[in-house]
């Protein structure tokens, strides 16, 4: 057993680095982070010596994730991280307590920044992180991430998923990984009979049997896709039987992938910047050019339609240029609208959820053009993050709005209305809400944000 006196030490020590910060590195950059979803990859068991490994590691796992349907579709919607965490000493915590751990590893037990360790749960190929330690190094380090994984510096097989998914360096760990990435950032549930406490009516299990009324019911008859029971329980259904939610190895189904790409959708918005950007413009010059700069999947499923006064002026360009000469003197209203026309969705809220615009109002004067643009903008924060008890809800409006501010859990399922107000004024605004009394467990909840009739999500942690 180790010196009191060390132990101790080792813990103080420990306990200082918390609020450090470390060196990041980008290894996918394809626009601003709160315009982007944000993979953040962690590593554990690295050494200050190993840094330059873990790169290799991290870049060999992107470029096996984006070879993944639907990811490798929309690769342009994201951004990859690093930061460079060392640890004391390379690998992982094995105790060595599951039962199916067999005869020929020994006890390992490294000192390592995120303390991931297997035999988690009594399973000798869960390998899991200290969450706790994880959350204060992203607070400190990447609040903005969207999906976090750590890589464990171990070749033995295994890891996990959860609020963070974790894998480590063998081969075919990065599998374990996608397919947890697909809990915790697509909200998917596991296809294989995980146990009857562990069922529940979510977006890929339902007790539905009717292929009308079920939610993949534009996908049945297509790709394989049915309504196919879990032997364990008959009562329950499932998409398919041979998706990456329930084998490793195998792609997503094609259900599974348009819930990712919706999740992507929900987070993002293809329009990154419109020109012109200031609330109002005032001049004479013509003709007056207006654009939009999109993200664009790959290959590009992208329909750009540029409407004048209610009439199709243009399709699928990004740029519209406006020739006064047509115009009469007054108002006019000219709008951008973006949708994503991917035959891999079929959803049928997909075409009102997802439509994505910028409006221009336009002056036509006597002697000049005034052009106000109508798109609504707002910037929302939420604090601490990680909360506890209470949680602070931050945002300004640029113009006057209904807000409401929605809590769920990582399921998707309703919780509580945090902030609701009507007809609230343009500025700053903050509401701080008491959760204590709803007894939440740790773990990732998502804000549902809806002003000005338009929603986004945020990610926020309970400790």
């Amino acid at each position: 057993m180790k010196h009191p006196f060390i132990t101790a030490l080792f813990l103080a020590v420990y306990m200082v680095s918390f609020g450090q910060q470390f060196p990041k590195d980008s290894l996918l950059y394809n626009g601003s982070r709160d315009k982007m979803i944000n993979l953040v990859i962690l590593p554990d068991g690295y050494t200050s010596a190993e840094l330059s490994k873990f790169k290799t590691d991290a870049t060999s796992f992107m470029n096996g994730f984006f070879m993944q349907s639907p990811f490798t579709q929309y690769k342009n919607y994201f951004n990859v991280y690093i930061v460079n965490i060392p640890s004391s000493q390379s690998g992982a915590k094995h105790p060595h307590t599951a039962s199916d751990c067999g005869t020929d590893v020994s006890v390992l037990n490294p000192i390592t920044y995120f303390q991931s360790s297997f035999d988690y749960g009594g399973i000798d190929r869960l390998l899991v992180p200290n969450y706790s330690i994880v959350g204060t190094a992203l607070m400190n380090n990447f609040p903005q991430w969207d999906i976090v994984l750590v890589i464990v510096n171990s070749n033995k097989y295994g890891g996990s998923g959860g609020m963070y998914a974790a894998a480590s360096t063998n081969v075919s760990s990065a599998e374990i990984a996608i397919h947890e990435i697909a809990h915790s950032f697509g909200l998917l549930r596991d296809e294989y009979y995980p146990g009857a406490s562990y069922m529940a009516e979510t977006t890929n299990t339902t007790k539905v049997s009717s292929p009308t009324s079920v939610r993949w019911k534009n996908w049945v008859g297509n790709n394989s896709i049915g309504m196919y029971s879990f032997s364990e329980d008959p009562s329950w259904y499932r998409p398919h039987q041979n998706c990456k939610m329930r084998y490793l190895g195998v792609p997503f189904c094609s259900y599974c992938s348009e819930v990712i790409i919706e999740r992507i959708h929900s987070l993002t918005n293809p329009i990154t910047n419109y020109i012109p950007s200031s609330s109002s413009i005032n001049g004479s010059s013509i003709p007056l050019p207006f654009s939009i700069n999109t993200l664009k999947p790959t290959p590009n499923t992208l329909k750009i339609t540029w409407v004048l006064d209610g009439n199709l002026c243009s399709k699928n360009n990004e740029t519209y240029t406006l020739n006064s000469s047509s115009l009469s003197q007054g108002t006019h209203t000219l709008t951008a609208t973006v949708i994503d026309t991917t035959s891999l969705v079929k959803n049928d809220s997909h075409a009102s959820a997802h439509l994505y615009s910028v409006q221009w109002k336009i002056n036509i004067l006597p002697t000049d053009i005034s052009i106000a643009t109508l798109q609504f903008k707002t910037q929302v924060n939420a604090y601490p993050n990680p909360f506890l008890d209470n949680l602070t809800i931050a945002y300004t409006l640029e113009k006057s709005s209904d807000v409401q501010v929605d809590l769920y859990d990582i399921n998707g399922l309703f919780i509580k209305t945090l902030e609701q107000q009507h007809n609230l004024p343009a500025g700053e605004h903050k509401k701080t809400a008491d959760v204590s009394q709803l007894n939440l467990p740790k773990g990732l909840f998502f804000l549902k944000c809806t002003m000005d009739n338009q929603s986004f999500t945020k990610s926020v942690i309970k400790e």
